[in-house]
């Protein structure tokens, strides 16, 4: 959520499995990405981008400067979730623009292996947070090029009008949700005070986003205040 590269070194040395770059509601822009690449690449810790919108040019900027791929807020239709894949994969696959030698990606042209390599290894994750975007679900999950759908408990939450991300009536949706995706789909959320990463896992979710570094530092003042 915040532009330290200390705290991205701490995840590094703690073997952390990946960290996000929050773009939607961090304090963190465009011009910093390149940055937290490189101190992420040091510590051989992938770092996904968290986007703050669904333009093909955002998605095109932040995979430029080199990131091990993107999560995108609010997908609703599955139009959406096509023009997105488009954005983030290369012709003929997508319609992502050329710029190899231009891009920190690419070793500014020096790696010849990452325009083939971009078109697999790119993660491409999108965030189901509305009613809309849980009916589309299935069909949004089935579009080539989309490599993970992701459930936001606290937005879900808040349309649904339930009383927080712990409301078993949540994820009674989510789970006939998940009944309803294409065998195979794989998993992201977020974990709450009674689902930790390990009980998710457990529930079949390969990416679970734990924390961040504003909440711990919250988390800490508040025990300081305690005591």
């Amino acid at each position: 959520m915040t532009p330290s590269h200390a705290f991205l070194e701490m995840a590094g040395a703690a073997r952390v499995d990946f960290v996000v770059a929050d773009l939607e509601h961090g304090e963190l822009d465009l011009s910093l990405v390149a940055g937290l690449c490189r101190t992420a690449l040091a510590h051989r810790l992938p770092l996904l981008v968290r986007v703050p919108d669904r333009e093909a040019s955002t998605v095109a900027r932040v995979l430029d400067r080199g990131v091990a791929g993107i999560i995108v807020p609010k997908v609703e239709r599955v139009e959406q979730a096509q023009a997105i894949a488009a954005a983030a994969r290369y012709a003929p696959a997508g319609a992502r623009g050329v710029a190899i030698g231009a891009i920190r990606a690419s070793a500014y042209g020096f790696d010849g292996q990452y325009r083939t390599r971009s078109q697999i290894e790119t993660a491409v994750i999108l965030q189901l947070e509305s009613r809309s975007g849980l009916e589309a679900a299935a069909e949004i999950a089935a579009v080539r090029g989309v490599d993970m759908v992701f459930f936001g408990p606290n937005d879900l939450a808040a349309e649904l009008g339930l009383d927080g991300v712990d409301d078993p009536a949540l994820w009674r949706e989510i789970d006939k949700t998940r009944g309803r995706l294409p065998q195979g789909t794989r998993l992201g959320t977020i974990a709450t005070p009674r689902r930790s990463a390990v009980d998710l896992a457990a529930e079949g979710y390969q990416l679970v986003i734990e924390g961040s570094d504003l909440a711990a530092f919250r988390m800490f003042l508040k025990g300081c205040a305690a005591s």
